[in-house]
C-alpha cells in the first residue's frame, strides 16, 4: 500500500495516518502540496481501514480531507468501489496479493472568519 497526500492550495505540512488492523502508522510531509509514503507492507486478503489523524493545530487551522480515492480495488457492477469513506478516512479497503494499492487523500484548509458588529 502507498498513501499519497495532496493539499488543494499547495500548502505544506506533515500529516499522520493510521492503518488498521495492525495499528500501523506513517507520516507524510508535503512539498509543493504533494507528498507520498514509502510502500507500506500489508497482508493480502485482509480488509483495512486507513484514517488521517489531524493534529490539534491542523484541526484548528481548518484542515480536512474532501476527497479520498484508492486504485486496485474490487468494484460493483456499476463501477463503484466496495470501500466506504468517512471524515478523514476510509474503511473496507481490500488488499489483494501481488498488487500495490495507492490511496490519495486530497485535503483543503477552510478558514472560518467571524465578524463581530
Amino acid at each position: 500500500m502507498v498513501i499519497e497526500k495532496w493539499t488543494a492550495d499547495g500548502s505544506d505540512d506533515t500529516f499522520s495516518f493510521r492503518i488498521s488492523p495492525g495499528a500501523l502508522t506513517t507520516s507524510i510531509s508535503t512539498s509543493g502540496g504533494i507528498g507520498k509514503s514509502s510502500k507500506i507492507s500489508v497482508a493480502p486478503n485482509v480488509t483495512y481501514t486507513v484514517a488521517e489523524e489531524l493534529f490539534p493545530a491542523q484541526k484548528a487551522a481548518g484542515w480536512g480531507a474532501f476527497d479520498i480515492t484508492c486504485n486496485n480495488q474490487p468494484v460493483d457492477e456499476d463501477g463503484n468501489p466496495f470501500y466506504s469513506t468517512f471524515e478523514n478516512g476510509l474503511s473496507g479497503l481490500a488488499m489483494r496479493a501481488n498488487t500495490t494499492t495507492t490511496c490519495l487523500f486530497l485535503n483543503s484548509q477552510t478558514n472560518l472568519v467571524i465578524v463581530k458588529n
